[in-house]
């Protein structure tokens, strides 16, 4: 009796009813650190030049059962492909299946080996902590901006791995030591503070707003107790927030100082921070940072900066950095017109989640808001930034790559473009249909 052939784990179609098999192992491979990643020199075969228009995966426990994938390419940066489920097949995989490999694949594969520049932690009490590997000090006139949170150190190491021949070959590694920039501690710093408010909170006092003032006296108290630190040493040795109880010429030259803006004076020859309990130290402003703090909202905008001291007054010796805080809970956003669209969001009722680090299930992307509460999320992007060439390319490619995510059923895509003189309009109609096409 001849031996039943195995149904192959996927089925790639292309045009003209042409298919080809593949299994899991071939496109799922163990990394250095021993994390499933894609491998991307199958995919790419498998891809290139024609692209398969379906995927699928059949169940190894009843072969008549199939979902229905799809062949994703990360828009940014160096092309790389992964496999993406559609939510909306009818059928489901049996717990024993192989399909359930994927589940576990959450990345791709990296180009580079990194260490991790942010790592959040339980410390032995239980609570959560976190470190970020930074350079504080160093550099002056450059600081992160809304895409571009990492940069990274290279380093090129050579090992002896053979002769041949007359020549001893050498493999050449690549290591990379990230650091998240001046801006990305703040945002950590302000995660972990959040996040521990959230945690503690009465039940009684869930309808109260969340002030900055509210978050900037827990970032004090994160800061106090350890909770936030930076190359592995307490953040509290050099920074501070400005309270009636910390002297306001603090020992030392170099400090980080942390408040809420409270304006700009003398043509912008300084500007105050505003603490907790009504403390508020000045700043003098160097003149090639005269137009820094242009578009900073007072008392809405959750400023850092990096200073010297200078006789009786603190100096800036780089770029500040500043959040803005929407109301009502004091939401981290990144320009006016995000706080606008988040306020729209609240009225409007949607269960708002705001990423705040790169999405692997969104090809590498941060999209501003995700929305949940429907048959499947609802990515929201914010292009608030007009006439910059550079800005428009990379929101064209983002574009693309989230309508192409809707039309294969794997997410809603709602967008507002300051560059269209509709666009508000658009968005709020987008929004308004989907809660009716949902009710």
């Amino acid at each position: 009796m001849g031996q039943v052939r195995k149904m192959p784990e996927l089925i790639y179609h292309y045009s003209g009813n042409r298919i080809q098999y593949g299994n899991y192992s071939d496109i799922i491979v163990p990394s250095e650190r021993g994390k499933k990643v894609w491998n991307q020199q199958v995919l790419r075969k498998l891809v290139e030049p024609e692209r398969p228009w379906l995927v699928e995966c059949c169940c190894q426990t009843n072969p008549s059962k199939r979902v229905s994938m799809h062949v994703v390419e990360r828009p940014i940066g160096k092309r790389r492909y992964y496999l993406a489920n559609n939510p909306n097949s009818p059928y489901q995989h049996t717990s024993d299946c192989p399909k359930k490999q994927l589940e576990s694949v959450v990345s791709l594969p990296p180009i580079l080996s990194k260490n991790d520049a942010v790592r959040w932690s339980v410390n032995e009490n239980g609570e959560m902590q976190v470190d970020v590997h930074v350079s504080l000090f160093a550099g002056g006139l450059r600081e992160m901006t809304e895409d571009d949170v990492v940069s990274d150190n290279v380093e090129m190491n050579e090992s002896r791995i053979g002769v041949r021949g007359n020549k001893e070959e050498a493999e050449r590694r690549r290591t990379v030591r990230s650091q998240v920039e001046f801006g990305g501690l703040i945002r950590e710093w302000y995660l972990i503070a959040r996040h521990c408010l959230l945690e503690n909170r009465p039940a009684s006092d869930i309808s109260t707003p969340i002030t900055p003032a509210l978050i900037l006296g827990v970032m004090l108290k994160t800061l106090l107790e350890g909770k936030i630190t930076a190359n592995g040493k307490e953040l509290r040795s050099i920074a501070h927030i400005p309270h009636p109880s910390v002297k306001r010429h603090i020992e030392g030259t170099r400090k980080i100082l942390l408040g809420i803006y409270d304006g700009n004076f003398e043509s912008g020859k300084f500007v105050k921070l505003r603490g907790l309990k009504s403390a508020s130290w000045r700043i003098d402003i160097p003149e090639q940072f005269a137009k820094s703090f242009v578009g900073y909202s007072v008392g809405k905008t959750l400023t850092a900066v990096r200073v010297i001291r200078k006789g009786d007054h603190w100096r800036l010796t780089h770029a500040p950095f500043g959040a803005l805080l929407a109301q009502p809970d004091a939401m981290w956003v990144e320009s006016k017109i995000e706080e606008q669209a988040y306020a729209f969001l609240k009225k409007m009722s949607w269960t708002i989640e705001k990423p705040y680090h790169k999405r692997d299930d969104l090809g590498g992307l941060r999209p501003d808001f995700v929305l949940h509460g429907l048959d499947r999320d609802v990515v929201v992007e914010i292009y608030g930034r007009v006439g910059d060439e550079k800005y428009n390319a990379h929101k064209e490619a983002k574009r693309e790559f989230y309508r192409a995510l809707q039309r294969e059923g794997l997410i809603h895509y709602v967008e507002w473009d300051a560059e269209e003189k509709d666009g508000q309009v658009r968005f709020l109609h987008s929004l308004q249909e989907l809660k009716r096409k949902s009710n």
